[in-house]
Order: C-alpha cells, then sequence, then structure tokens
C-alpha cells in the first residue's frame, strides 16, 4: 500500500495548525477525537490544554493513522469551516498537493465518481448531518462494485431523503417534501428560478428512483445519480448553514 512520507505529513501540520491562518488547538483536538473514536484508534494527544504545541500534536495524532486515514484526515482539515472564508493560500496549496500526489491512491479517482471536487465538498457540507453524511460515505464504497449498484443508488436516495427530513424538520418521503422545499429556498434567499428548478429536478428524480431502482431494473447512469444527489444535498445544506447563522 502507499504511504504518505513523514515529511508530507509534517509540512501539513505545520499549515494546518499555523499561529495566525491555521486551526486553533481546539479545533484540531475535537475533530481528531470524533475520527479516532469512529477508527476506534486511540491518539496520544485527545485533550486540551495539550502539553506540546498544536503542530507537533497535529502530527503526533497523524502518525498512529494509517496512510489513507492520514490521507482523509488532512483533506478534512483543510476544509474545516475555520478555513473556508477565506481559505488561506498556504492552505489551498497543501489540498492541491494532496490531490496530486495522493489522490490517485486514496481519493475517489479510483471510482466511477466524475466529479471528485464536488464529492469531496458534498462530505464536507455534511459534516453537521451525521446520518446523511454516513449513507453517502456507504454509497461511494459501493460505487463501482457491480454486486452493490442497487444498494449504491438506495442509498444516495436515502442520504438524501434524511437530510430533506433533518431540514424541513418532518418525516415526510422525499416525495412529501416537493412543495416544502420550494417555500424552504424562498425563505432562506433562493431565486424562484433556482426553486423552480430545484423543485422540477427533484421530481425527475424521484420518477427515475421510483419507476427504474425500486423495481430493480439496471440502471446505467450510477454515477450520473451520484454526482446529481450530491448537487441537491451541497445546496441544501449550504441553505440551512445560512439559516442558522453558520456559514
Amino acid at each position: 500500500m502507499k504511504t504518505i512520507p513523514d515529511e508530507f505529513l509534517s509540512s501539513a501540520a505545520q499549515v494546518l495548525g499555523d499561529t495566525e491562518l491555521g486551526l486553533s488547538g481546539r479545533n484540531i483536538i475535537e475533530f481528531f477525537i470524533e475520527y479516532a473514536n469512529n477508527k476506534q484508534v486511540t491518539i496520544p494527544h485527545g485533550e486540551y490544554p495539550f502539553k506540546p504545541n498544536k503542530k507537533d500534536a497535529l502530527l503526533a495524532n497523524l502518525k498512529v493513522f494509517d496512510a489513507e486515514d492520514q490521507y482523509n484526515i488532512i483533506k478534512e482539515l483543510c476544509k474545516h469551516p475555520k478555513l473556508n472564508d477565506p481559505t488561506p493560500q498556504k492552505i489551498a496549496t497543501l489540498k492541491a498537493q494532496l490531490a496530486d500526489r495522493f489522490g490517485e491512491a486514496f481519493g475517489y479517482t479510483n471510482t466511477k465518481v466524475l466529479n471528485v471536487e464536488l464529492v469531496e465538498d458534498t462530505l464536507t457540507w455534511l459534516t453537521n448531518h451525521k446520518r446523511s453524511l454516513k449513507l453517502y460515505r456507504l454509497a461511494l464504497a459501493q460505487l463501482g462494485q457491480e454486486t452493490f449498484d442497487r444498494n449504491c443508488l438506495d442509498n444516495v436516495r436515502l442520504a438524501l431523503e434524511f437530510l430533506l427530513k433533518e431540514i424541513l424538520e418532518n418525516n415526510k418521503s422525499i416525495e412529501g417534501q416537493k412543495e416544502l422545499i420550494g417555500g424552504y429556498i424562498k425563505k432562506n434567499g433562493g431565486s424562484k428560478y433556482f426553486m423552480n428548478m430545484f423543485r422540477t429536478l427533484l421530481n425527475y428524480y424521484t420518477d427515475y428512483q421510483n419507476n427504474l431502482i425500486k423495481h430493480g431494473d439496471e440502471a446505467v447512469e450510477i454515477e450520473f445519480i451520484v454526482e446529481l444527489t450530491a448537487t441537491f444535498m451541497k445546496a441544501l445544506a449550504r441553505l440551512h448553514a445560512k439559516s442558522k447563522g453558520t456559514k
């Protein structure tokens, strides 16, 4: 398996833990606690405040994970909300270097997903929507495995459905959300044209799922549906964040 050199990990830690432009010590520890817990990995620095400086603590925590996890950790930290507006140039450079050097080995470029940036941005926007995030990650893992094509499409639909339920605060199916979503978009500053386009696309999306996938027919547009679902969820998560004043 390909590894990420210590020199790159050290450089990433220096950038992400930069005193002025990087993440705070608390940001770093909170992220690692959740990630390590999900992976059932013990990290050397899981409490704040910690004795070493934050760059050293970040690097030490990184080193206990395997290369794929190191890739995902750096990628997700690069997209941390604190760094997004505006993104410091050093962070943008680190993100580009990570994708260029290790994306083929550890990213989604080895799947059928064509728009990698869209998918990765969507995963970032779903950070605060755990059920949808979990299902969409599962769908991505199933993508490209013929025996799981149906599962993949079922899971992207469920990811979108859970997101709509959470944002609109009800327990309706996607079909039951079509009228409500228009009002939500309008309320949060979306144009009437975007509102109508979103509802129209959502209507076609549910027709596709109900008439093809639920009946067990073979679908050949799997990557398109995965990316379309990402587009829906990214737009919804951004609107929700805006409505809550978190973005």
